[in-house]
């Protein structure tokens, strides 16, 4: 359960780390224009970071901060499982 914003941008974070982490060591086996897919994946990943990081800092006005974070909580989760699914499609490319 994330109880405040240090919580929250740091399981964003390490979300992000994770994955990034992942599709390097995926890549590392691959042929070069799978490499490059995985470079522009790596870059998604780092820039979804970077824009979920600064949108806690940054809550829309007039809306509730719980309603905010949540909201925030699963888009991030949704583009994240986004990310996955184009991970493993990338390994299942030949």
């Amino acid at each position: 359960m994330i109880t405040n914003k240090r919580q929250l941008k740091k399981m964003i974070t390490d979300v992000c780390t994770a994955l990034a982490t992942e599709i390097l060591a995926q890549s590392t086996y691959e042929h070069e224009k799978l490499r490059e897919d995985a470079s522009t994946l790596i870059h998604a990943v780092l820039f979804t970071q970077d824009d979920f990081l600064r949108r806690i800092s940054h809550p829309e006005p007039g809306m509730k901060p719980k309603r905010y974070y949540d909201n925030l909580i699963e888009q991030f989760n949704q583009t994240i499982t986004e990310y996955i699914d184009q991970l493993n499609t990338l390994g299942a490319k030949e």
